[in-house]
C-alpha cells in the first residue's frame, strides 16, 4: 500500500504544515534568485519578503481554520488535532503576523538587507505548530529543538553587534543545556515505561500511582527542561541578556509568541500524562512562581534599559501562570490560558509603543526610560495608548490585565493555596510601581534635550489600535475569550 494512501486523512489534516513547508522553500528559491540577480542590480528584497512572510501566514491561518473542528490523533499517535492545538496555532500564526507587521519599519529603517531572517521566522512557526500538535515525546524534542535552533540565529542575527553575538551564544549555551535535561528526563520515562507516546503514558500512569522514583526523577527533570524555556526563575537567567542583546524585531518575537505553544504542551504532558502524579511537577511549578514574580518585581526596579525591563516583566508575567497552573484543577487551567492569550495581546501594544521610538538622530543603541519621556509632547494619542496598555500590564481595573489576574488569584484561592496566592498578591503591588514610573516618565519627566520622532507608521498604528481596543473590550466582554480558552483546556482535562 502506498504511503499516500495509508495516511490520506493524516495528510488533509497536516495541510496547514504542508503547505507552510512548501511556501518556505518557495521563499528559499525566491531570495537565493532574485536577490543576487545582476539583471536587477541586485536589489533589496526585505520589505517584500517580510509582506510575502505575511501572506503566506495568513493563508496558513485560514488552512488551521478550516480544520479546526475536526478531532483526531494522526501518523500512528506521534501528533495529534483537537481544539487545543488547533486554537493554539491560531493564535501562533496571529501573534507572528502582528509582530511582522511591527517589524516592518526597523527592516525598512535599518536595511536589513537579509531575507534569510523571515525564512528562520517562517521554520520558528513551523515547529511551534509541530510543538502544538505533538502527542509523542520523540516529536516534542524534535519540534522544541527545530524552534530553538530557529530563535539561536534570531538573537544573533545582527553580525555588527557584539550585543546580539553574545545573546546568541548565551542563548544556544542555556538553552542545550536544557535541551540535554528534557532528552535526559524523556530518556528515563522511556527507559522505565517502554513507551514515548502519550496516550500509552497517560493509561499508564493512571494505572500505577505509585510509580518508581526513576520516574519521578525524569518528571522533575522535564519540568526544569520546560520552565528555562518559559523563562521562570530561577531558570530566567539567559532571558534579560538575551531581550536586551537581540535586534528588536526578534525580541519582540522572543517576547510574544512562543510561551503560547508551550504552555500548551506543558499542560498535554502535565496534565493529561501525568496528572496522577501531580506532588512531583505542582510544588517545583509552585515554588517557581513565586520565585518568577519576586525576581521580575524587585529586578525589574532598577532597569534603565527598556527591554530589560519589559524581559523581568515578562518573567513576573510567568510566574501568574505557573501559579494557576500549579492549581491542578480545570479553574486553574483555564485561568493559565485566559493569561497567556491576554498577555499577548497586551504585549504586542506594549512593544509596539517600543518600536516607535525613532527619532530623526540616527543612533543605533538601546532604547533607556529617557526615551519615553517626550512621547506626551509629540504624540498625545500615543501616550495616552501607551498608559492604559502599562496600567492594563500591571493589573489595574477595568482593564483586561485586571480580569486575567483577577481569573488566577480566584483559581489559587479555590484550590487553598492561600501562602502562595497571598505572597504574589503583596509582590505584585511592588511590580505596579515600575510600571506606574514608566507612565511618569511619559508625562511628567522634563528633559533637558528635545527629540522629534519620527512620524508611527500605518502598520504599528494598526496593531496598537487593536491591541488598545481589545485591552478594554475584553473586561467588558469577556465570553468570547472564556469560551475558546474553555473548550482548549477540555482537550486535557479527564
Amino acid at each position: 500500500m502506498l504511503f499516500i494512501n495509508l495516511f490520506e486523512n493524516d495528510l488533509k489534516l497536516f495541510l496547514p504544515e504542508f503547505f507552510l513547508v512548501t511556501a518556505i522553500l518557495t521563499l528559499v528559491l525566491y531570495g537565493s534568485v532574485y536577490s543576487v540577480s545582476k539583471e536587477y542590480n541586485y536589489p533589496l528584497i526585505n520589505v517584500s519578503t517580510c509582506w510575502a512572510t505575511i501572506f503566506t501566514l495568513v493563508n496558513t491561518f485560514i488552512l488551521v481554520l478550516f480544520t479546526r473542528e475536526v478531532s483526531s490523533v494522526i501518523f500512528n499517535g506521534t501528533f495529534i488535532c483537537d481544539l487545543l492545538s488547533q486554537n493554539a496555532k491560531l493564535f501562533v500564526i496571529g501573534a507572528t503576523i502582528v509582530c511582522l507587521l511591527i517589524s516592518i519599519p526597523y527592516v525598512r529603517n535599518y536595511q536589513v538587507n537579509s531575507f534569510e531572517y523571515f525564512l528562520l521566522i517562517l521554520l520558528a512557526v513551523f515547529g511551534l505548530m509541530l510543538l502544538c500538535s505533538s502527542f509523542d515525546l520523540i516529536s516534542v524534542y524534535l519540534a522544541i529543538e527545530l524552534q530553538s535552533l530557529c530563535l539561536y540565529v534570531l538573537a544573533a542575527f545582527n553580525r555588527e553587534s557584539a550585543y546580539s553575538t553574545e545573546a546568541g551564544l548565551k542563548y544556544f549555551i542555556l538553552g542545550a543545556f536544557a535541551s540535554g535535561l528534557l532528552l535526559f528526563g524523556m530518556s528515563i520515562i522511556y527507559g522505565f515505561t517502554g513507551t514515548t507516546n502519550f496516550e500509552d503514558l497517560h493509561i499508564l500512569f493512571s494505572l500505577d500511582a505509585e510509580n518508581h522514583q526513576a520516574i519521578q526523577t525524569g518528571i522533575i527533570f522535564i519540568s526544569c527542561a520546560f520552565l528555562f524555556k518559559m523563562a521562570a526563575s530561577p531558570f530566567h537567567v539567559w532571558s534579560p541578556d538575551v531581550y536586551d542583546g537581540a535586534p528588536l524585531n526578534s525580541t519582540i518575537f522572543f517576547a510574544v509568541v512562543p510561551k503560547i505553544a508551550l504552555i500548551v504542551i506543558f499542560l498535554r504532558l502535565f496534565v493529561f500524562c501525568f496528572g496522577s502524579q501531580p506532588q512531583y511537577w505542582q510544588y517545583l511549578a509552585s515554588f517557581c512562581a513565586v520565585s518568577s514574580v519576586v525576581t521580575g518585581s524587585f529586578m525589574a526596579l532598577k532597569q534603565r534599559k527598556l527591554k530589560r525591563l519589559l524581559a523581568y516583566s515578562s518573567i513576573g508575567h510567568v510566574g501568574y501562570i505557573l501559579i494557576a497552573l500549579s492549581s491542578g484543577g480545570l479553574e486553574g487551567f483555564h485561568a493559565s490560558m485566559i493569561y497567556i492569550v491576554t498577555y499577548m495581546l497586551m504585549g504586542v501594544g506594549v512593544w509596539s509603543v517600543v518600536s516607535c521610538l525613532e527619532n530623526n538622530i540616527s543612533v543605533k543603541r538601546t532604547r533607556t526610560l529617557a526615551d519615553l519621556a517626550m512621547i506626551s509632547r509629540t504624540n498625545p494619542v500615543l501616550a495616552f495608548s501607551s498608559a492604559i496598555l502599562i496600567f492594563s500590564m500591571a493589573g489595574v481595573p477595568p482593564l483586561a490585565g485586571f480580569y486575567a489576574k483577577f481569573c488566577v488569584f480566584t483559581s489559587s484561592i479555590n484550590a487553598s493555596m492561600y501562602v502562595y496566592s497571598i505572597l504574589i498578591i503583596l509582590v505584585s503591588v511592588v511590580s505596579t510601581y515600575y510600571y506606574i514610573r514608566l507612565i511618569k516618565t511619559v508625562y511628567f519627566e522634563k528633559v533637558s534635550i528635545k527629540a522629534f520622532y519620527k512620524p508611527i507608521s500605518k502598520e504599528i498604528s494598526l496593531v496598537l489600535a487593536f491591541s488598545f481596543f481589545f485591552t478594554i473590550f475584553f473586561f467588558i466582554n469577556p465570553n468570547l475569550l472564556w469560551l475558546v480558552t474553555y473548550e482548549m483546556v477540555l482537550c486535557v482535562v479527564q
